[in-house]
């Protein structure tokens, strides 16, 4: 009788742990399912611009062009941005420098 009886504590314990892997599952899930990240690029252009040196007095302009990217994480918690961005400036001055 005692062999029956391990076998049905074997049996409890058992249902006991796919119960309380099913509750996790379930109480976890919700968190993942909520999360979302969106990704982005976005052009950038910026037109001349007047500038002044200050170290030379000269005039000129300053025009730029660019890419940002980056990922938008969103949580029932809040969101996270990651971005990177790059960037090339021209510089023009009167005395062609």
């Amino acid at each position: 009788m005692s062999h029956v009886a391990g076998a049905r504590v074997a049996r409890i314990t058992a249902s006991a742990v796919v119960a309380a892997v099913a509750l996790s599952v379930a109480l976890v899930a919700p968190a993942f399912a909520a999360t979302t990240a969106t990704r982005f690029t976005d052009a950038v252009t910026s037109p001349p611009e007047d500038i002044v040196d200050d170290c030379t007095g000269l005039a000129g302009t300053v025009a730029g062009v660019g890419v940002v990217t980056g990922t938008v994480v969103e949580t029932a918690q809040g969101f996270h941005l990651q971005t990177a961005s790059n960037f090339v400036l021209t510089f023009e001055f009167v005395d062609g420098s």
